[in-house]
């Protein structure tokens, strides 16, 4: 079960902003202020469902953070890879956008996060977890062939809308649950981006 398979539900039609780019999205959340990344994206809160407190509560992560709402929406197509949103809002206003997948194809995985490297510059990697610059990496996840945690995929990207706000952008391929593709956006006061986990 995946880390948020709590709240998804079967697929229905997907819902998605056919004419984004993964180019497009990157230079918007790159450029522009005032972003609103589900109208960017032409989800409307009202196609998601939101959990109840009691499953906002069942994780004890999100409660320790501060996590007041979730939304879910289980039958989006994001860039024709991910086809599940969960939108998080925190009681100190920051947002997280997480587009999720579980696949074992390991070029798809390669060539998306090849193309945020070649939109976005290198990032940052968190030396706890491997790189999507390592294609071997993303190889074994989606073989089923990791040993540790250590063996996960993660990088992150950090974007400047405007002087009061953040945007890092991460990516990370993860072996517990196994095969899980994460494409998440924060949306954090200034000064606030840290690395997964």
């Amino acid at each position: 079960m995946g880390i948020f398979d709590i709240f998804a539900k079967k697929n229905k039609s997907p819902e998605y902003a056919e004419k984004l780019t993964l180019t497009k999205f990157c230079e918007i959340l790159n450029t522009q202020t005032d972003i609103n990344v589900l109208k960017l994206l032409e989800l409307p809160l009202s196609k998601f469902t939101k959990a109840s407190q009691k499953e906002i509560n069942s994780n004890p992560k999100d409660k320790k953070n501060g996590v007041i709402d979730v939304y879910v929406n289980a039958s989006v197509n994001l860039f024709g890879i991910f086809n599940i949103c969960v939108y998080k809002i925190f009681d100190n206003g920051n947002k997280q956008y997480f587009f999720y997948t579980t696949t074992k194809n390991a070029n798809i995985v390669s060539e998306f996060a090849n193309s945020l490297f070649f939109i976005m510059g290198d990032g940052i990697s968190n030396p706890k977890y491997s790189s999507f610059k390592d294609f071997d990496k993303i190889e074994n996840i989606s073989k089923g062939l990791v040993y540790s945690e250590k063996d996960e995929c993660v990088n992150m990207w950090i974007g400047e809308c405007d002087k009061n706000a953040v945007l890092p952008i991460y990516l990370q391929y993860t072996v517990n649950p196994m095969q899980q593709f994460i494409f998440q956006i924060d949306e954090n006061p200034k000064g606030t981006a840290r690395m997964l986990h």
